[in-house]
């Protein structure tokens, strides 16, 4: 048992165990040549597994009979643009499996998985876990099954819930038995049940959602919260030019009252690429600050944020954020408040270079 170092690149330390491993069986090997030809020149694509310990007590325990490699006490994992963290992992180049247990994290650019036992074939690209919660933007699913085919793009999960809401309780989720994502396009149950909060309001023998967005379209959220009542929260987008996008927010909050606002996006080669975002409510019950002050009833807020290259490495960036309480954000954009609780306006111009970055604020 050894202290597994900052950085290992497994490839090469799992075809030296296999060599050993040989020799220990006495399993010959040609022995290369004396004069090995010259390469031209390495590879250019070459895949190799990354392993990195979180902490100074991280170990590594190779088994030469079986082949597979422990690691123990904290480690990460890394292959293309996957990522894995776990308290323990069992590997094994010759398969491609990696079994990973305790606290697992999981990730790529297309989902984040969370879960405390994790079974992945980085040759294959199949996984399988268990207690799981897992995110497939702009959708998020937990349940106590889950099979996945990275490299076709679809998943199954059994008894599950999926939702919008990326909150410990959403106010609005589906239920089914098992739910299928389809080459990231779209998710499909049988035998669904609708709930608002915690009470199911509709069963459909047959749900399907689709991730693709069509030229004009609505997107509509219904919901209950306390201090909203039932609620709808719903918009209507649709292109304006031809790089521009538009959109309206219309909410109906039965204890509150009715929201509404433009959302503009814009993008261009030349020009930059910005965002416009305006919201109005007359709050019905706007109740009081953490210091028993009243909040006025007459609730907004403004965001505007433009960037553009002014040339190569150079770009200039504004935000403007206005809002008339500092606790609108808060009560009716509750994911936007903890990403930023204090939301502020600035210019910026950035100077990059190879090695260093210069910022005028």
């Amino acid at each position: 048992m050894g202290k597994l170092p900052p950085l290992i690149a497994v490839l090469l330390a799992s075809s030296t165990a296999g060599a050993l491993a040989a020799a220990g069986n006495g399993v010959s090997t040609n022995a290369p040549a004396a004069n090995p030809p010259a390469r031209d020149a390495e590879p250019k694509d070459v895949d190799t597994i990354i392993i990195e310990g979180l902490n100074g007590e991280s170990e590594m325990v190779q088994s030469l009979d079986e082949g597979i490699t422990f690691y123990r006490r904290g480690v990460v994992v890394r292959y293309r643009d996957m990522e894995l963290v776990a308290t323990q992992v069992a590997f094994s180049e010759n398969t491609g499996d990696i079994i990973a247990d305790g606290s697992v994290r999981f990730r790529d650019e297309r989902r984040a998985w969370t879960g405390e036992h994790l079974e992945y074939n980085y040759k294959t690209g199949l996984m399988k876990g268990e207690n799981f919660s897992a995110g497939f933007s702009p959708y998020f699913l937990s349940g106590l099954q889950f099979d996945g085919d990275i490299n076709a793009q679809t998943s199954t999960a059994d008894d599950a819930f999926l939702t919008t809401d990326d909150v410990k309780n959403p106010s609005f989720r589906v239920r089914a038995k098992q739910f299928r994502v389809t080459a990231g396009k779209s998710v499909e149950a049988k035998n669904a049940t609708i709930y608002l909060g915690n009470t199911p309001v509709f069963v459909l023998p047959y749900y399907k959602r689709t991730f693709t967005q069509h030229a004009a379209f609505w997107r509509v959220t219904p919901g209950y919260r306390s201090v909203f009542g039932p609620y709808l929260r719903s918009s209507y987008h649709f292109p304006l030019l031809t790089n521009m996008l538009a959109g309206v927010d219309i909410d109906l909050y039965q204890k509150r009252g009715i929201g509404v606002g433009p959302d503009i996006e814009w993008s261009d080669p030349k020009w930059g690429t910005g965002r416009f975002r305006y919201y109005y409510i007359h709050d019905n019950n706007p109740r009081e600050d953490p210091f028993n002050h009243p909040i006025q009833d007459e609730r907004q807020r403004i965001n505007f944020s433009h960037q553009v290259t002014l040339r190569t490495n150079l770009t200039a960036t504004v935000v403007m954020r206005e809002q008339s309480d500092p606790y609108v954000v808060r009560d009716f954009f509750e994911s936007e408040y903890h990403k930023d609780s204090q939301p502020k306006s600035f210019a910026e111009v950035n100077q990059h270079w190879s090695n260093w970055s210069l910022d005028f604020l």
